[in-house]
């Protein structure tokens, strides 16, 4: 799975993309905003799992299961929905909406990358898919918390992020509205 350095990446993509007048003008401790918060934080809550592996001793029994399905965002994304409908009903639409976007592209990173797969039908079939073309490297645990294997992660992650900034950058340079 790629590391939470991507997820983030993504994350903070999404708000950027997000559009400005549905974006929640607050912002945490008057610097960063709500939305850049909540959609980097979405796009890491799949790997939320990982901590219970890491606690229990074995991430692989516990990490990248049913958390790291399309059906399980869905599901999340229905209750963030459902949440923020007691809150505030206009609000629950973009809420599922953001969480569905945020925890989804999270899935597709993970399918995206060398691994085990994704149970992409999971609740219908426990199946591990793999694309037929990897994005990225990934993580290797097996090879435990310090491992030269991680620096490749790490370094191509870092090059996925540059080119989204860029990306971002160039785009709204240009005088994009999403900007």
């Amino acid at each position: 799975m790629p590391s939470p350095i991507a997820h983030a990446a993504v994350g903070a993509l999404i708000s950027k993309a997000w559009p400005p007048g549905k974006r929640p003008p607050r912002r945490i401790g008057g610097v960063l905003p709500v939305t850049l918060v909540a959609c980097v934080g979405l796009s890491l809550l799949p790997d939320l799992d990982a901590a219970v592996g890491i606690a229990l001793g074995n991430l692989g029994r516990y990490h990248n299961n049913l958390a790291g399905s399309p059906a399980f965002g869905l599901g999340v994304a229905l209750v963030a929905g459902s949440g923020a409908r007691l809150v505030s009903a206009p609000a629950a639409p973009r809420a599922f909406l953001l969480t569905l976007v945020c925890y989804e592209l999270h899935v597709l990173l993970d399918y995206l990358t060398v691994g085990r797969g994704v149970m992409l039908l999971w609740p219908l079939s426990a199946e591990r898919f793999a694309p037929p073309i990897y994005l990225f490297y990934g993580l290797h645990w097996s090879d435990g918390l310090v491992s030269a294997r991680h620096l490749v992660t790490v370094v191509t992650e870092l090059a996925f992020v540059a080119l989204i900034f860029a990306g971002v950058r160039w785009h709204t340079s240009r005088g994009s509205p999403a900007g």
